[in-house]
C-alpha cells in the first residue's frame, strides 16, 4: 500500500517517519520508495511523496 503525502514547511524525513511509522529512524523506508526526491535535511513544501 502506498500513501501520498504533500509536505508542509519544515518537514523532514525523520518527522515523516515518526508520523507514519511511530519511529523517526524509519526514514530509510520512505527514502527507498522515493528515489526521485533529493535527500536534503528539510523537504521543500508542497511536494508529494
Amino acid at each position: 500500500m502506498f500513501l501520498e503525502h504533500v509536505t508542509r514547511d519544515g518537514e523532514r524525513w525523520d518527522s515523516l517517519a515518526w508520523q507514519y511509522y511511530g519511529d523517526p529512524l524509519g526514514y530509510p523506508r520512505i527514502i527507498a520508495v522515493n528515489p526521485h526526491v533529493a535527500i536534503t535535511p528539510v523537504l521543500p513544501p508542497g511536494c508529494c511523496y
